[in-house]
Order: C-alpha cells, then sequence, then structure tokens
C-alpha cells in the first residue's frame, strides 16, 4: 500500500472552501460597512439642507444653496464611495485568486505524489502501462494550469467591468453636475 494518503485531501479542500467563504463574508460586511456609513452621511446631509432650506425665506438664496458647494460635497461623497467599493473587489479578488492557485497547486502536487506513488511500485514488465498511465496524469496536470489561466482572466475581467461601469456612473453624474450648473446660471441669469 502506498503511503499517499487519500484523508488528507479532503480536509484541505474544506479548508480551502471555508477560508473562501471567510474571505466572501469578510467582503460583504465590509460592503455593508461602506454602504452604511454613506447612507447616514448622506441622511444627514440632505437633513441639514432640507433645514436651511426651510428657513430660507429667499428663493434665489435657496437656489444658491442648491448650487455648487453641495453639489460638490455630493460628487466628493459619491466618488469616495466608488473607490471604497472598487478597492474591496479588487481586495477580494486578489484573495480568491491567491486562494485558487494555493488550492490548484495542492491539487496538483497532490496527483504528482499519487502518479509517483502508484508507478513506484509497477511490477516489472509494465513499463506501456505505467508509461500511458504518467501521461495521462501529466494531461491532467497541465489541464489545471488551463484552469488557474481561466480563472484568473475571469478575475480581471470581472474587476475591470465593475471598474467600468464605476467610470460610467462617474461621466453620468459629472453630465448631470454640468446640467445642474448651466440651469443655474440660465436661472440667476433671469
Amino acid at each position: 500500500m502506498s503511503s499517499y494518503s487519500f484523508s488528507a485531501n479532503p480536509a484541505k479542500s474544506i479548508e480551502a472552501v471555508r477560508a473562501l467563504g471567510q474571505t466572501a463574508l469578510g467582503n460583504a460586511h465590509e460592503l455593508a460597512q461602506i454602504n452604511y456609513q454613506v447612507a447616514q452621511e448622506l441622511v444627514s446631509t440632505a437633513q441639514a439642507k432640507a433645514s436651511q432650506l426651510l428657513k430660507s425665506q429667499d428663493p434665489k438664496a435657496a437656489l444658491e444653496l442648491l448650487q455648487g458647494e453641495s453639489v460638490q460635497e455630493a460628487i466628493a461623497l459619491i466618488k469616495e464611495y466608488q473607490e471604497k467599493i472598487a478597492q474591496v473587489l479588487r481586495d477580494g479578488n486578489e484573495e480568491l485568486v491567491g486562494a485558487m492557485d494555493a488550492l490548484i497547486n495542492q491539487s496538483q502536487d497532490d496527483l504528482k505524489e499519487f502518479v509517483a506513488a502508484a508507478t513506484s511500485k509497477a511490477p516489472a514488465g509494465s513499463e506501456a502501462f505505467v508509461a500511458a498511465f504518467t501521461t495521462a496524469f501529466t494531461a491532467a496536470i497541465q489541464h489545471f494550469d488551463q484552469v488557474r489561466s481561466t480563472a484568473q482572466a475571469t478575475f480581471a475581467n470581472f474587476e475591470k467591468t465593475a471598474e467600468t461601469g464605476l467610470n460610467s456612473a462617474q461621466g453620468q453624474l459629472s453630465q448631470v453636475v454640468k446640467a445642474h450648473k448651466a440651469a443655474a446660471k440660465k436661472a440667476s441669469a433671469k
């Protein structure tokens, strides 16, 4: 019987899955905290502005209150929020890629150890079988590298897509600000 232990593999796999689950849970918790902080800030800012608007008797002063600095503050808050979200996504992807690489490396090592143990005790005259067996498992090991490459490309594409979405939202926000400023100029010119 070989010294290769099949019982060690499931334990490592379970531990790796648990670690991935912890990473996902930690990222979800961090995203929830960011959302909560932003919501608190937005509600606080909205209450302060509403209070100022209610106190204002001059419509022009009310219009000025809704322009300029408050809009810039909102934009800064949204950009900060988006940057925090993007950072959490990047960090999470890096952790997942690292964990995936570790799992693939461990699987490759386990498979190599299995093949070495199985072929080391082959009886004389079974060289053709050993060569075929080794070739088949060598091909399987190479497939692990293809899986790794595909997964890394998937994570990279996800990150790019998320960043593109965030950049698009910032671009749309900039357009809204420009339109708001143009409307404010027209209103103050009248």
